[in-house]
């Protein structure tokens, strides 16, 4: 099952609760929103191994151009990350 979850690194209060709205109207699973480390640029997709052609359907639909890297850890089929 194709789950996702979404991280705020941009340092706007509540980017991922709004966003976790939006991705879920689109009819996926969100299972997760958190707050990310670091406050990054841009979005960033990280996808686990077995689900990079599902997710690469899902690209912009996700605001995002590409895939970042491979998610090593957690449960999830992949982490959105919110930046500036």
């Amino acid at each position: 099952e194709f789950t996702i979850e979404i991280w705020n690194g941009s340092g706007v209060a509540g980017a991922a609760a709004k966003e976790e709205l939006r991705i879920k109207n689109l009819g996926i699973k969100v299972v997760g929103v958190d707050t990310a480390e670091e406050k990054i640029t841009g979005r960033e997709l990280w996808v686990r191994k077995g689900f990079e052609e599902e997710v690469k359907k899902l690209l912009k639909k996700l605001k995002v151009s590409e895939i970042t890297g491979v998610l090593l850890e957690g449960t999830v089929a992949a982490r959105l990350v919110l930046g500036r």
